[in-house]
């Protein structure tokens, strides 16, 4: 693992006595709009006793440390810590940017969430991958199916004013700030 590590400037920042004890480690970008790019600062990882620890920009709070500010240390995250976590997905439990309600939460203006919450949309699904990324949250069922409810937590529909071969067209109201869309 600690070879694995060398590969992440972001891991030079936790001690090597931590370092021999992670099991798994998921390093990941996040958009800045103060340096407007994408970078590799952020860093969740998993001890072999099960404790889940953030650093890096955390910008958006998506370290799920209760802040938005930069953590230049490994940090505990308790709330995530002994829930026997396989993988880093945001699929149970979402933090950070949520302007386009990628986080399967109510979608507000300004919005992001810096502390772990369960995304109950997703628990009464068998749930066998998600995929998380700027603008959305996409889950894929065992049964193949796939559940994106970024449509009806973002719009009303008022009416149906199409149908063919490539699917509907409606007109929708937004819920957030009540523009009407044909």
């Amino acid at each position: 693992m600690t070879d694995y590590l060398r590969r992440f400037p972001i891991c030079n920042k936790i001690a090597e006595t931590l370092k021999l004890n992670i099991k798994f480690i998921h390093v990941f970008n996040e958009y800045n709009p103060n340096t407007q790019i994408y970078n590799g600062y952020n860093a969740l990882f998993i001890t072999n006793d099960d404790m889940v620890y953030g650093l890096g920009d955390n910008f958006w709070g998506s370290l799920g440390l209760g802040h938005n500010k930069s953590v230049q240390s490994p940090q505990l995250i308790p709330k995530l810590s002994h829930q026997g976590i396989q993988r880093f997905i945001n699929g149970v439990f979402s933090f950070g940017d949520n302007f386009y309600g990628q986080l399967g939460r109510d979608i507000k203006k300004d919005d992001y969430f810096m502390k772990p919450e369960n995304m109950m949309f997703f628990n009464d699904l068998d749930i066998t991958d998600i995929s998380c990324g700027f603008a959305h949250t996409l889950a894929l069922t065992a049964n193949g199916q796939y559940q994106d409810n970024y449509f009806e937590r973002t719009f009303n529909v008022i009416s149906l004013i199409g149908s063919g071969s490539f699917g509907e067209v409606f007109k929708v109201e937004d819920k957030i700030d009540g523009e009407i869309n044909p």
